[in-house]
């Protein structure tokens, strides 16, 4: 089967991802994507992960073209705060090139023991909290006279592939405009219902005040409409409130003056956290809390008195854990919001998304969707990924903090999960032995080590050797003359603006 035409189904960040994405692997096919400017977008999404970054990368779309055109900065990593009680916090950064990292794949168990335990905290000798304590960016020059470099960012040795902030309505806005320039047509316009044949398989979009869009294939990103798997096939919802129970977030914006540490804050608060991200010219903040314990109104006041201002937030989020069974069902993918959600928590939506695309493109999907084969390439992954990124995200809230009935009730109603505590065992017995797939797929050993050591869920019976001890002095003196050498992120950020 060859498919021809393809229609998208919603016009925010995952709608645009999914027509550049599909029409780099099908540069044949005909693209429509139908959103209506007068419903707009959620707006919501300002992190990302660096795989995120890479993905748009292989589309043709820099870091400098995200930060000339969505108020972007860096990312690396997200900094917990008052997580475990009083007022200590941890990072859980990306990992840095591979002489730079603590936990890189050649660093051998004893290694790690010493670095955990000799240091007072992993984060001491980690580059990416070093560049992060002093706001600079994980680039250095290189002498560009004979260096043919296409963005400005490439005349750069770059020491930690970073992940980026950004705004969100911009950045839906940007991708837009390079689909619409790449010949992706847009209608504006919205759906009224989806015609199907007796089989269910979608062969029209009917739009309000204009002609029915014909489709041999289907991409619903219609956002927590759910028009595609929600509306139209029912499709069985897999619920992760049984693990995560916070289910409301109330976005607000806080001022800055641009000189940013390159990083998202995750701040713990009575009923549940507060994001911190920065873009150019702001914070975007929002506090996700258990509606069971609290509500809009004592959140922002929580907020407000935690952050010293007076805050307003133009709307309430309301929202379940969880993610429909498949996400490719019949001729009908699912993207974003309307395939699933877990909560913002590590950042991990935009993520999925771009996942889920390059499964979907690499199986052939398009061409050969009705093929049960193709149907499993799809879902299995999807379904093993998402089981992983809920697991992980559970495991940040297990911590000693029992300040409220929140976090109290928490480790009762919610306890440790039986994969995370395999991966404890796991990694007890080998700080880089592989994970379960379900939780290797989502994130890294080195993330579990991370999380698990800032929580002081991990202890390693290895012994310290004296050869472990005289790597990590040179390993943190490697680290320290890297950060001297770096740009500084308000630096880096203009000199891209103006390159």
């Amino acid at each position: 089967m060859r498919t021809t035409n393809v229609t998208i189904v919603g016009g925010g960040t995952a709608g645009w991802l999914a027509a550049l994405r599909i029409h780099h692997a099908y540069p044949h096919a005909k693209i429509t994507l139908i959103a209506s400017e007068e419903i707009g977008i959620l707006g919501a999404g300002e992190g990302t992960v660096p795989l995120v970054t890479k993905f748009l990368g292989d589309l043709g779309i820099s870091i400098s073209d995200v930060v000339k055109n969505c108020s972007a900065t860096l990312k690396l990593g997200i900094l917990f705060k008052n997580w475990c009680g009083g007022a200590g916090e941890y990072l859980h950064n990306f990992a840095p090139s591979e002489t730079l990292d603590e936990l890189s794949s050649g660093v051998n168990a004893e290694t790690i023991e010493c670095v955990v335990t000799k240091y007072k905290h992993l984060d001491d000798i980690n580059f990416s909290a070093k560049l992060i304590k002093n706001k600079k960016a994980p680039y250095t020059f290189i002498d560009t006279l004979s260096f043919a470099s296409n963005t400005p960012e490439q005349s750069m040795s770059c020491h930690s592939f970073p992940a980026l902030h950004f705004d969100a309505n911009k950045l839906a806005a940007y991708l837009k405009q390079v689909a619409i320039h790449r010949g992706i047509r847009n209608v504006d316009a919205k759906v009224v219902s989806f015609r199907t044949n007796a089989a269910k398989e979608v062969y029209a979009v009917e739009i309000e005040g204009g002609p029915d869009i014909s489709t041999d294939f289907l991409v619903d990103c219609s956002g927590f409409a759910r028009l595609g798997l929600g509306k139209l096939h029912n499709e069985e919802w897999v619920s992760y409130s049984d693990k995560l129970p916070v289910d409301t977030a109330v976005p607000f914006f806080i001022p800055h003056n641009n000189d940013v540490a390159p990083v998202t804050e995750a701040i713990a608060m009575k009923y549940g956290w507060v994001w911190k991200i920065p873009v150019r010219d702001r914070y975007g903040c929002g506090y996700v809390f258990d509606s069971t314990h609290t509500n809009k109104e004592e959140a922002l006041a929580e907020a407000e008195n935690y952050f010293g201002m007076s805050l307003v937030s133009p709307k309430e989020f309301k929202f379940s854990a969880g993610r429909y069974k498949n996400t490719l069902v019949k001729n009908c993918l699912a993207l974003g919001l309307a395939q699933s959600f877990i909560e913002p928590l590590e950042a991990t939506s935009i993520y999925v998304t771009c996942n889920v695309l390059d499964s979907f493109c690499y199986a052939n999907a398009l061409n050969t969707w009705d093929s049960k084969f193709t149907q499993e390439d799809v879902n299995e992954p999807y379904g093993i990924l998402m089981n992983g990124v809920a697991t992980f995200v559970h495991l940040h809230y297990i911590t000693n903090r029992k300040d409220t009935a929140f976090w109290q009730e928490f480790s009762s109603k919610y306890p440790l999960l039986e994969e995370t505590e395999t991966a404890i065992t796991t990694l007890k017995n080998h700080p880089k032995a592989e994970l379960p797939l379900e939780l290797h797929m989502a994130f890294a050993e080195q993330s579990w080590v991370k999380i698990l050591s800032g929580l002081g869920r991990v202890e390693y019976g290895f012994p310290t050797t004296k050869e472990a001890e005289t790597y990590c002095a040179a390993l943190e003196k490697n680290q320290n003359n890297v950060v001297r050498s770096c740009m500084g992120h308000q630096e880096f950020i203009e000199y891209l603006e103006t390159s």
